[in-house]
């Protein structure tokens, strides 16, 4: 018999957490190390960030003020 745990099987799919493409388990590290190396400009400081970088940078960013909300609203 072919007992294979999902949880145990490298085909498996799982979500990149920097693009969420679905990726088979084998080939995510691999793909997360590149993803997570792109950059994204920080609409508060202006500087690049990379994306595995981005929470820590949204927690020091100098652009970004103690009384400002990183989820930005609509201004009316």
């Amino acid at each position: 018999m072919f007992a294979i745990k999902s949880a145990e099987c490298e085909q498996r799919l799982q979500v990149c957490l920097f693009c969420d493409l679905e990726l088979p388990v084998k080939d995510l590290q691999d793909h997360s190390e590149v993803c997570g190396s792109r950059t994204e400009l920080c609409r508060d400081c202006g500087r690049y960030v990379t994306l595995k970088l981005l929470n820590e940078h949204t927690s020091t960013c100098p652009g970004l003020r103690a009384d400002q909300s990183l989820l930005r609203t609509p201004e009316d």
